[in-house]
């Protein structure tokens, strides 16, 4: 071990006329034998190289995955397809991109943090506010508004027409507000509606 043989943060453990490579969970090596659990047998066996990614120095237990590496930790582990599919990978439609010793994900537009497990908010992450008279609620996607009374439209900002209805009568004229109209009546009649005859018309004294 005094050449420094291990690569990439792995710990050299040195053996009879050889040494071994305890390599990081994200880098692989190969080990002695993964048939031997005991380091006696590993040693006994040192001709024999097989993939692991582990070699516990207490057990003599070797670990084995799929992937074949080299002796001193220079293959890097896929982990996109090592956790494909499992709570450590990406989530929630992300793309894997694998890297030396680690992996970053590519989340999808409503997806954001390390995994992509943290749900965008809309409502909380606009320059300004969405529902300009109403309420945001973050949906998935986007977000929908909860308008307050009299307004109207995807983002609020429609004041409803309180006079489209046409509710003056006896000729009054509407003007429509926010959430309420009021109507200006001709000489001859009164009311919130123009609805009543005006006193000393209509024959009234």
């Amino acid at each position: 071990c005094s050449s420094n043989p291990c690569r990439n943060g792995g710990t050299c453990l040195n053996l009879l006329n050889s040494y071994h490579c305890l390599c990081p969970s994200n880098w692989e090596q190969y080990c002695l034998n993964k048939h031997h659990k005991r380091l006696k047998d590993c040693l006994q066996a040192m001709s024999l190289p097989c993939p692991s990614t582990s070699l516990d120095s207490r057990t003599g237990s070797l670990g084995s995955p799929g992937g074949a590496g080299g002796p001193d930790c220079a293959t890097d582990v896929n982990e996109c397809q090592l956790f494909s599919g499992k709570a450590q990978g990406c989530q929630n439609g992300a793309t894997c991109v694998n890297g030396p010793g680690s992996f970053t994900c590519t989340c999808s537009p409503e997806w954001s943090g390390s995994l992509c497990t943290v749900r965008y908010d809309d409502c909380r992450n606009a320059a300004q506010d969405l529902c300009v008279h109403g309420t945001c609620i973050d949906a998935a996607p986007g977000y929908i508004c909860i308008c307050n009374s009299g307004w109207q439209g995807v983002n609020c900002e429609q004041n409803i027409n309180e006079c489209a209805s046409s509710p003056c009568l006896n000729g009054g004229t509407c003007s429509d507000g926010v959430n309420g109209f009021t109507c200006s009546c001709t000489a001859q009649w009164t009311g919130p509606l123009c609805q009543t005859p005006q006193q000393g018309m209509m024959g009234f004294i």
